[in-house]
């Protein structure tokens, strides 16, 4: 499995658990501390993804341009 498919299999797994919490709780679930540290945890995977897929774009450019 690729770092890439592993990435998004934990941002889909996190979001899951984020909108069960968010269901289940709708008027508290911002202040609920789990919740936070979910949501932090999928934005540094997006980070991460999006850091890789531009390290990508690089390499495949530069192959092409040489």
């Amino acid at each position: 499995m690729s770092i890439a498919a592993v990435l998004i299999a934990r941002i889909r797994s996190r979001e899951r658990v984020m909108a069960n919490i968010a269901r289940r709780n709708p008027d508290t679930f911002r202040t609920n501390q789990y919740y936070s540290s979910l949501n932090s945890a999928v934005i540094a995977y997006r980070g991460e993804l999006s850091q890789l897929e531009g390290a990508g774009a690089t390499r495949d450019e530069f192959v092409l341009n040489h």
